[in-house]
């Protein structure tokens, strides 16, 4: 059969499945136009929305969790540079002044009422930082009494137990806080 012949015959049926898919009358092509907007529009919607890596809700509660966290670590930070350069100075002083405010953030933290798909992560939180208030306790009482070498060990403990508050602000969703690193810069003298 010559190749026009065989075109022809498709091109019907091509132009048929055409008018099939889009509608024979007006009111069926401007529906089928309609769902294609709204497909195209919820594909672009979805593409533009930002990834939330941990599938948890920025919400008011992650706001005023995040908001404490940040206030807690400019506390601590500022604990750590009256550390480093105020009249009561050193490794005593400073997990001396790190227990209250880990205190503090623990019971405002508790105060916020989790919601119930993060009450079990916010929990988690707590008792982590417990932890920290607990070995920072116990820093405070070492580096008072014993020798360097306990006083270290004691001092890698709080590590311990602050990287584990960070898991626990990562896991919770508090995007600003989790950014924030807390460090302390040594006084050169």
């Amino acid at each position: 059969m010559p190749r026009r012949q065989e075109e022809s015959r498709e091109t019907p049926a091509f132009r048929e499945r055409i008018g099939n898919l889009l509608g024979r009358t007006r009111k069926a092509r401007l529906l089928t136009l309609g769902t294609a907007l709204a497909l195209i529009v919820a594909v672009v919607a979805f593409i533009a929305l930002p990834e939330d890596d941990d599938g948890l809700p920025y919400d008011a509660y992650a706001k005023a969790a995040d908001r404490l966290c940040v206030a807690q670590k400019q506390a601590i930070v500022e604990a750590g540079q009256e550390s480093l350069t105020g009249p009561d100075r050193g490794l005593e002083a400073y997990a001396g002044r790190l227990v209250p405010i880990v205190v503090e953030w623990r019971a405002a933290l508790n105060g916020l009422n989790a919601p119930a798909d993060r009450s079990a992560l916010a929990e988690e939180m707590s008792y982590a930082l417990r932890q920290v208030a607990v070995k920072a306790g116990a820093l405070a009482r070492v580096a008072r009494v014993e020798s360097k070498a306990e006083a270290a060990k004691a001092a890698g403990a709080v590590d311990e137990a602050t990287a584990a508050v960070e898991t626990s602000i990562a896991d919770l969703g508090l995007r600003r806080c989790a950014d924030l690193r807390v460090t302390l810069v040594r006084n050169p003298a």
